[in-house]
């Protein structure tokens, strides 16, 4: 399976998340550092989903799709700490979209992840 992932380079590190798993998120000082965390995190979100038996969604975004929606998210975010709105600027913003890919049997997770009828075993 692949999923896009949306690498930034902040002041001090690299962070990087993943638009079709929400709260899936990683960063390290290295960039590639980051994409291997996100790999491994995306692997322990997708484990974490079937354990609380939450569907775990096929990888549909291409990477034009995800850099549209990076695009079209708006143009800033608020600070958690302060609550004040800190805009965006693209033009010194490093942003990376990488297919990441990892080995997830997606079958198998969703059978997990589907509850089992009323005298039915798994």
């Amino acid at each position: 399976m692949k999923y896009v992932a949306v690498i930034e380079r902040c002041p001090n590190n690299y962070s990087a998340y993943v638009p079709e798993l929400p709260g899936c998120i990683a960063a390290a000082d290295a960039r590639d550092e980051t994409i291997e965390l996100i790999r491994e995190g995306i692997g322990y979100h997708i484990e974490f989903m079937v354990e609380d038996g939450d569907p775990v969604p096929e990888p549909r975004m291409s990477l034009t799709e995800a850099m549209v929606d990076y695009l079209s998210t708006g143009d800033g975010y608020s600070d958690p700490e302060t609550g004040v709105y800190e805009k965006y600027d693209y033009e010194d913003t490093e942003v990376t979209f990488v297919m990441v890919e990892v080995e997830v049997d997606l079958p198998l997770a969703k059978a997990a992840a589907e509850p089992a009828g009323v005298g039915e075993r798994r």
